[in-house]
């Protein structure tokens, strides 16, 4: 069963919510809550590591296309994303070289058929050399991705395929493009959003002077591709208070 919305009063304290998101970033001994409304700033709270002024660095891996129709739909997603948002993140596009260190981490992440990705595991052999990145890592990636440890939980159970998964907190975001072109985009889209600090999706809230049924990039049940008008406010205000966190600018 679905989980209610979180709902909130007026536009003024959703803006001011997710700027104090970004404005209480890194800082440490904010106290605990069980409030569901509070569970984003007791999260930022305990964030030890920023990666914002490092940027993004998308990396394509098995990814069913060509190069330049890769390229194509990461410029396509990046360019529909920053435009929207006015956020200048630098991203970088990179293909995997013979002697790239992460090479590793996907052989011990895919299966031996090399046909699904597990962020589990992902996650546990990137901390191995994740000190040595500057930035967060974004992959772009042909095969099915599994939250969890295909050898932990058996196919169809509690585990089905994600299109996509991003952790803001580590850093990392992992999408499937091996779809229809519209499909990729949107996922490419949705998952960066995660990693720029949306935490949750579209049907999560409910803001008095906002539709809740507005087509929404951040919906995982359809495929648009832009932010409704809420979760844009939402966005560009957690880069504000980012940017008064710490001191420098993230708006073009």
């Amino acid at each position: 069963m679905d989980q209610a919305p979180v709902y909130y009063k007026s536009k003024s304290e959703w803006e001011r919510l997710w700027f104090n998101h970004g404005k209480h970033l890194g800082r440490k001994g904010a106290p605990p809550s069980n409030s569901r409304k509070n569970k984003h700033r007791v999260e930022c709270a305990s964030w030890s590591k920023v990666w914002f002024p490092y940027g993004i660095k998308f990396f394509a891996h098995q990814v069913p296309f060509p190069p330049d129709i890769t390229a194509n739909i990461w410029e396509r997603a990046m360019g529909l994303l920053f435009t929207q948002t006015g956020l200048d993140v630098n991203c970088s596009l990179r293909t995997y070289p013979p002697k790239n260190n992460l090479r590793p981490i996907f052989d011990l992440a895919t299966t031996p058929q090399q046909d699904e990705i597990s962020y589990a595991r992902f996650m546990n052999a990137l901390a191995t050399i994740q000190a040595r990145h500057l930035g967060a890592i974004f992959i772009l990636t042909g095969v099915h991705i599994r939250r969890y440890d295909w050898s932990a939980v058996p196919r169809g159970e509690d585990d089905k395929f994600n299109h996509g998964i991003a952790n803001m907190q580590a850093g990392v975001g992992l999408a499937n493009i091996g779809l229809e072109e519209d499909v990729a985009v949107s996922n490419i889209c949705h998952e960066t959003l995660h990693l720029l600090g949306f935490y949750g999706h579209h049907h999560d809230y409910s803001v008095r002077g906002f539709g809740d049924n507005e087509s929404c990039v951040m919906d995982p049940n359809n495929d648009h591709h832009l932010l409704c008008e809420r979760d844009l406010l939402a966005v560009r205000s957690f880069w504000r208070g980012v940017e008064q966190r710490l001191g420098q600018r993230f708006f073009r």
